[in-house]
């Protein structure tokens, strides 16, 4: 069976980078520009923001200011700060220590995408049978919307201390899908469709179209990251979604995975959110919360709320899942030991 991870910002928020809009903006604003086009969009996009999809969403608002005489200034103020965004990342990343923290990583991780129902109600524990059948060969594919390549060197440290499986079925990772490309390649970032270009008057510009409409861009690069990811979202029985703010800027892949929802009701969908605490002993709040997140679920999704779906969504509030801090230097106790995860094994897909 295929299993199938969308993941997030969230993500590298959870190893200890920091890698939220606030936090680029705040280390870009502090750089100093005597170009006047760079000085004016740094006033312009200090804003109160708090999630990428927030930011992207501006970028097409942004085009309120600009004509189609004076829209070469716009690519110019994206370009630089998407090339500012590249250095912040390359720069966090220089922070971790993978090898000192190899055997948290393969605790963490192992636990992460083998024991998540342990996230859930226990309700939710059905999902394990029938729908994960532990005799049942899973093979896991990851779907990345982040830039930065700490999920691969992660998962690439499984795959080199879990060469070989005596189990008679093996759980393989078959296929890491950077979507929105990488700080090496094609870093793509904006809105999902060009109804997110409130200019009307330069909307339909092709060269604007491909520098701001994601899709767009990765059909007119040719990569087939949009087919591929279509493709592993249909083809998967279960999927989980982490670190991944459910923002209009991606509306098409949730129009997907709602489709992917709606198509079989063996399908089944995890949501692993991060919420501000609340007191738990109010058993209404929780419901509350839940309530709220399956709503903005199938709002983003585009499809009707029902029970028969509902009961196919699975939601879990601040998790352990990938919860590691790779850039601490001293570590007092491994992290595995906390989680007590079951000894498996991994084979990694080569193709």
């Amino acid at each position: 069976m295929e299993v199938l991870f969308l993941i997030g910002n969230g993500c590298d928020l959870n190893v200890g980078l920091k890698t939220r809009f606030k936090d680029v903006l705040e280390a870009y604003l502090k750089r100093k520009d005597t170009d006047p086009r760079l000085c004016k969009f740094k006033e312009d996009i200090n804003l109160d923001l708090e999630d990428w999809s927030d930011f992207e969403k501006q970028m097409g608002v942004y085009t309120e200011k600009f004509t189609i005489d004076t829209i070469d200034d716009y690519y110019f103020c994206i370009k630089n700060f998407r090339e500012f965004l590249v250095l912040h990342l390359k720069n966090q990343e220089s922070h971790i220590d993978y090898q000192q923290s190899e055997d948290d990583i393969i605790s963490v991780f192992r636990y992460s995408m083998q024991k998540f129902q342990n996230e859930l109600q226990p309700l939710d524990l059905t999902i394990r049978s029938p729908i994960l059948n532990i005799s049942e060969t899973i093979q896991y594919n990851f779907i990345t919307f982040n830039y930065t390549s700490v999920l691969d060197n992660c998962l690439s440290i499984l795959k080199e201390k879990f060469s070989l499986s005596r189990l008679n079925y093996i759980d393989s990772i078959s296929q890491i899908l950077h979507l929105h490309g990488t700080t090496e390649e094609d870093l793509i970032m904006g809105v999902d469709n060009v109804s997110q270009i409130t200019n009307e008057n330069i909307a339909t510009d092709k060269k604007l179209q491909r520098t701001i409409i994601k899709p767009v861009i990765n059909d007119k690069r040719k990569n087939l990251n949009n087919r591929i990811g279509e493709s592993l979202i249909m083809k998967s029985r279960l999927i989980c979604i982490f670190g991944l703010s459910l923002g209009a800027t991606d509306q098409r892949w949730w129009h997907i995975v709602g489709e992917w929802l709606e198509g079989h009701d063996q399908r089944r969908l995890l949501l692993f959110v991060k919420e501000n605490e609340w007191n738990l002993v109010h058993p209404e709040d929780s419901i509350e919360k839940n309530e709220e997140v399956l709503e903005k679920a199938f709002n983003a999704m585009n499809i009707s709320q029902t029970d028969s779906i509902s009961d196919r969504i699975h939601i879990g509030f601040n998790t352990k899942m990938f919860k590691i801090d790779l850039t601490k230097k001293d570590k007092e106790a491994s992290l595995h030991t906390s989680l007590q995860v079951e000894s498996s094994s991994f084979v990694m897909n080569q193709n």
